[in-house]
């Protein structure tokens, strides 16, 4: 197996869970009941929504994606609430490599235990905790939130647009970086193994998410 050619992947999926234990979440620059009626749900398709990966080991850069199952989004009018986006990590796919051995190689090795260990965890989940609009003038949305790898949960924040319609609502999330560390992915991670130098894998994960939901109902 190709033991040395990770690349950092994630899975992101993620998932965006309704916030009922909380009062109030800043939405859009306002101040959110959460206690009141969800206007608009969208359910995620998953044949229109992927996680793309990319990233480098000491063999070079390597980039792929990831497929999501499916899940959820409520919105209070224009505005997101909360939902559950998940993604599954047993579809995880190499792009860039083009012998087939090497490349069902390199998937299978994420797939283990070394990574992902997709049979323990088969699902990447993201939990939303507040929603704002974005001081970014290239986004209209920042999304914060927990991020769950192989059951483990941390705090992330990614700028996004949202665009909504009448039947269809499509978010796209630009690149950005996690740390596989602090989700117990510890394979040849200089942080442990500073001796091994050049022969290190990138601590960095590096995602894009495109997602496209369909309306389920309106109140």
């Amino acid at each position: 197996m190709l033991r040395n050619l990770f690349i950092y992947i994630l899975s992101f999926a993620f998932f965006l869970s309704s916030c009922k234990d909380c009062k109030t979440t800043e939405c859009h620059g306002n101040t959110l009941d959460l206690n009141a009626s969800v206007s608009d749900s969208f359910q995620v398709d998953p044949e229109q929504s992927l996680v793309y990966w990319s990233g480098a080991s000491p063999s070079g850069p390597h980039n792929g994606l990831v497929k999501m199952a499916g899940g959820e989004l409520y919105f209070q009018g224009d505005m997101l609430i909360s939902g559950e986006i998940r993604v599954d990590m047993r579809t995880i796919e190499n792009l860039d490599i083009q012998e087939e051995v090497d490349r069902k190689d390199l998937e299978s090795h994420l797939k283990d235990v070394d990574f992902f260990n997709v049979d323990t965890f088969p699902m990447s989940v993201f939990r939303i905790t507040s929603a704002e609009t974005s001081g970014n003038t290239l986004y209209n949305l920042k999304v914060n939130g927990s991020l769950n790898i192989k059951g483990i949960s941390q705090n992330i924040s990614v700028n996004g647009n949202i665009q909504k319609t009448e039947q269809r609502v499509f978010v796209s999330i630009p690149e950005f970086n996690i740390d596989r560390t602090q989700y117990n992915i510890m394979y040849q991670s200089k942080k442990i193994l500073p001796s091994i130098k050049d022969g290190f894998i990138d601590d960095d994960i590096s995602l894009s998410i495109k997602l496209s939901g369909i309306r389920i109902s309106v109140n």
